[in-house]
């Protein structure tokens, strides 16, 4: 019988269920006419994978799957692949065309954390290079939020230690301490410094008395109630009053109870 008459004689023995005779041993039966495969030729391990076809049809829906399979694989570019290649698989993987094609959820702000146009920009540039498709710039996004608002609340616990602290040591003077030391970033620092400060150091006790410390030295001084002595020098008043020399001599006026 010829091998076109075999590959027939077993697809009519498949769809009528009738007896046929077998292939030879070195041949699997074929879907398609005229086609036989050699496993003689093959190696064992190769014969040995084969083996769990019992039939043409099962090799023939077996490759067409595999071939449905690698139709839709992404393979990765690379270290060469230029910068279409690259485009082209970052869009396989979901990635919108541009960076305004991301859309960010709305999320929780803490007190101290604002919604900053640019920095959403920049997750944008960011998602956009690394090839992110929607949902993960979406958890991209999500997850500076959340540094963020975890930054804000450590800021706010330092922020209210100082205060106690300060509280406990300054006592009455707390208020006027605390206004001497943004006298004191008012006439020295700027927009940066005062972002600085924001930013923690201007929660920290030994810095916020030593910017009081600062304000005090600048301050005018003020005069005095109690008793003078019965004799002064001429400098009394410089001594007394660094802040204000014009306040010695005759200048100097103290009021005694």
């Amino acid at each position: 019988m010829a091998e076109a008459d075999q590959a027939a004689t077993s697809l009519a023995t498949e769809s009528t269920g009738t007896a046929a005779k077998p292939a030879p041993d070195n041949q699997a039966p074929s879907q398609t006419t005229g086609m036989v495969l050699d496993l003689a030729s093959m190696e064992e391990k190769d014969r040995a994978r084969l083996a769990k076809f019992k039939t043409g049809n099962d090799l023939a829906k077996s490759y067409l799957h595999l071939e449905s399979k690698l139709g839709a694989a992404v393979t990765l570019p690379g270290k060469d692949a230029t910068a279409e290649e690259r485009d082209a698989f970052y869009t396989r993987l979901g990635r919108p065309e541009t960076k305004d094609g991301y859309e960010l959820d709305t999320l929780f702000l803490a007190d101290g954390v604002t919604k900053d146009a640019e920095t959403e920009g920049k997750i944008r540039d960011i998602a956009f290079d690394l090839g992110l498709n929607k949902d993960n710039a979406k958890r991209l996004h999500k997850t500076f939020i959340d540094l963020a608002n975890r930054g804000a609340a450590m800021v706010g616990e330092m922020k209210e230690k100082a205060r106690e602290t300060l509280r406990k040591e300054w006592s009455g003077d707390y208020d006027k301490n605390i206004a001497m030391v943004g006298s004191v970033l008012r006439k020295f620092g700027d927009a940066q410094t005062v972002q600085y400060m924001n930013s923690g150091p201007g929660n920290d006790p030994i810095m916020l008395k030593l910017l009081a410390r600062i304000g005090k030295t600048m301050s005018p001084d003020t005069f005095e109630q109690g008793s003078i002595p019965s004799e002064t020098k001429e400098d009394d008043g410089t001594n007394l009053f660094p802040n204000s020399p014009s306040m010695t001599g005759a200048n100097r006026r103290v009021s005694v109870r």
